[in-house]
């Protein structure tokens, strides 16, 4: 698709659409600013996107093409600040939140992304950027940051609702690389076991307690007002530490299924 030239008229609207400099442009919100209708917003915002000055993300989703570029397909929106539009309500967690608070060095191509919206798939693809999606539930939006990305807020698990994911949703994640982050978190400046804990009573699942008891027996033995916390908690049933490895042992304390290098 190429630019086309804009006449004087519509190129003073698109200004206008332009004026408070967001990354990511909607129906609603150009509605709002125009005062115009969603009906005849939408004609408009399509109409922009087929001569070449807006990129479309999805139906009612753009993304402004810098003047600069000479192609509407070379634009340098955030992943995060997109995922805000697309996948609402949702905040960035993850391997993407682990990376944001340090806990890792590895440089991830996909951004994740937990919503309350339905998933159909785990992976999606939009404007070039990939998201791994997880549905959680609406009460589980807790222990989130607000961050300002070029004038937009975005929600990012803070570090303690971070270690809590990866945790509670084990299967989403390779075990070694659970394990490196939850000893990062221990090492790090973030450190808060109250918090921790705290977070691991609002997610209601008890597993979380034999999961992160054992480790901190394991990985910080001084810890033992937490250690005896998460025992006191455990559920009743065997629980698995690392779902997919398959040669483990049963830990009878924490009713916990590991890892034989880590008995």
């Amino acid at each position: 698709m190429e630019l086309h030239g804009l006449k004087v008229k519509r190129r003073k609207i698109l200004a206008t659409i332009l004026s408070e400099g967001k990354s990511v442009i909607t129906i609603d919100s150009t509605s709002r600013k125009l005062n115009e209708s969603r009906y005849k917003v939408g004609k408009l915002l399509s109409s922009l996107h087929r001569s070449g000055w807006l990129k479309m993300v999805q139906p009612g989703i753009y993304i402004p093409v810098p003047l600069e570029s000479i192609s509407p397909d070379l634009t340098d929106e955030n992943s995060f600040v997109l995922a805000s539009y697309l996948f609402k309500n949702c905040y960035i967690g993850g391997w993407s939140a682990a990376s944001f608070w340090d806990f890792t060095d590895q440089i991830f191509q996909k951004t994740w992304v937990m919503t309350d919206k339905y998933v159909r798939k785990k992976e999606v693809i939009k404007s070039s950027h990939s998201y791994i999606l997880r549905h959680v539930p609406s009460n589980y939006f807790f222990g989130l940051e607000t961050k300002w990305i070029n004038q937009e807020k975005i929600f990012v698990s803070d570090p303690h609702k971070t270690i809590i994911d990866f945790t509670n949703f084990i299967t989403d994640f390779d075990f070694q690389g659970f394990l490196d982050i939850f000893k990062e978190y221990l090492k790090s400046e973030h450190k808060n076991l109250d918090k921790l804990i705290d977070y691991a009573h609002k997610a209601h699942n008890r597993s979380l307690f034999k999961r992160i008891g054992f480790l901190l027996e394991k990985y910080d033995k001084e810890s033992t007002y937490y250690i005896n916390i998460c025992h006191k908690n455990i559920s009743k049933g065997p629980s698995l530490l690392a779902p997919r490895i398959k040669e483990d042992s049963y830990i009878k304390k924490w009713r916990l299924r590991v890892p034989k290098n880590l008995e």
